[in-house]
């Protein structure tokens, strides 16, 4: 096709920010290389985002490739067209400043090849075989040189603060030898001190490994996008209400109708548990307990609740909460548990109808926070 030429006005910084011109005049700063579309009124006109600065607002400006052998994992950085990064093919990633008190962002460009290895023989804290579980991947601003580091976000029923306050931190080198075997420390190929990170993903094992240490391949790689759950947060909540009445008689656990299911997102996450609702003990000198349960067969769940009786029938509330792992992503159903201390005969009774609190309503509720 045959067509003259043209180009857009352009000048530098201090000219475009000087010069106001037409509505829908665009104009190119030879210095930033970023377009500046003049509306007629503002000097300078509107300025538009450059490629790099979309790519880094994925917020990751590339992607990742995990793979294992001879039990070890490797973890690679690649660009947004699947390759190892080049001068020409590169990644883009923004940090905060390492500064606490300083509000200023940092763009790094990683344009060679960025991995790290996790070594055959390193746990990162998994605690047992065969046990779902997750890493986080980060990058780290390490004056300049990014570095990729992991983190195992969760400590027994405990879960690391990732991403949340200030994204500062240090790591602890993988060491190449099988020693990486801790929680909650970040891992890296080369140790840092005090340096900005930024999250470039997740990795989860939904049924965990065979053998500890011996690294296969994530079942999901999921990038870090806007929007993504950090570890703790709560991703999704189920709630439910009961105004039946169950009655024990002596120690036997007597199941509820108190109950909600939950299917986890991942079978890495735990479920928060919650339950409350009025008890009575209906002699005196005895207990009424009450428990959280996954299924209703009875695995104990949380704290146990309990109302004591000294002189007469006494009504309480009991509150009762616990965390759990049930490890699947099948549909898991939790109850509410009730029972007494030792004399059959005693009535022990959750939401008992005639109750002196007046209305009576048993709340069931679940949450899945992500690890």
């Amino acid at each position: 096709m045959a067509r003259t030429p043209r180009r857009f006005a352009r000048g530098t910084t201090a000219e475009v920010a000087a010069y106001t011109g037409l509505s829908g005049e665009p104009i190119w700063n030879t210095q930033t290389g970023r377009l500046h579309m003049q509306n007629g009124a503002t000097a300078g006109g509107v300025p538009h985002a450059l490629k790099s600065e979309i790519d880094v607002l994925s917020p990751v400006g590339g992607g990742l490739t995990v793979s294992a052998a001879a039990g070890a994992l490797t973890i690679a950085l690649v660009t947004l067209a699947g390759n190892t990064p080049t001068a020409t093919d590169v990644v883009t990633l923004m940090f905060r400043s390492a500064t606490a008190n300083v509000g200023a962002l940092t763009t790094r460009v990683v344009s060679a090849a960025s991995s790290l290895v996790l070594s055959s023989g390193s746990t990162l804290g998994v605690p047992a075989i065969n046990t779902p579980f997750a890493l986080w991947v980060v990058a780290f601003d390490d004056a300049g040189t990014v570095r990729l580091g992991v983190v195992n976000c969760l400590s027994g029923k405990n879960i690391y603060p990732l991403g949340k306050g200030q994204k500062i931190a240090s790591s602890t080198a993988e060491g190449g030898a099988g020693g990486a075997d801790s929680n909650s420390i970040f891992y890296t190929g080369t140790a840092v001190a005090a340096k900005a990170y930024t999250i470039l993903g997740r990795l989860s094992w939904e049924v965990g490994l065979t053998a500890l240490g011996t690294w296969v391949a994530p079942t999901f790689v999921e990038l870090w996008q806007a929007g993504m759950k950090l570890p703790g947060d709560v991703v999704q909540s189920i709630s439910a209400t009961d105004t039946t009445a169950t009655s024990a008689s002596g120690t036997t656990k007597v199941v509820t109708t108190t109950t909600a299911s939950i299917a986890l997102t991942s079978a890495a996450n735990l479920v928060r548990t919650r339950a409350s609702g009025p008890a009575l003990c209906g002699t005196n000198t005895q207990i009424t307990a009450t428990q959280l349960s996954r299924t209703n067969t009875f695995t104990a769940v949380g704290n146990i609740a309990t109302v004591f009786s000294t002189a007469q029938p006494t009504y309480g509330v009991a509150f009762m909460e616990g965390l759990d792992a049930p490890g699947v992503t099948t549909s898991v159903a939790y109850f509410v548990f009730v029972w007494g201390s030792g004399i059959v005969g005693t009535v022990f009774t959750w939401l008992p109808s005639a109750s002196a609190l007046g209305a009576v309503t048993g709340v069931i509720s679940l949450e899945e926070l992500q690890t």
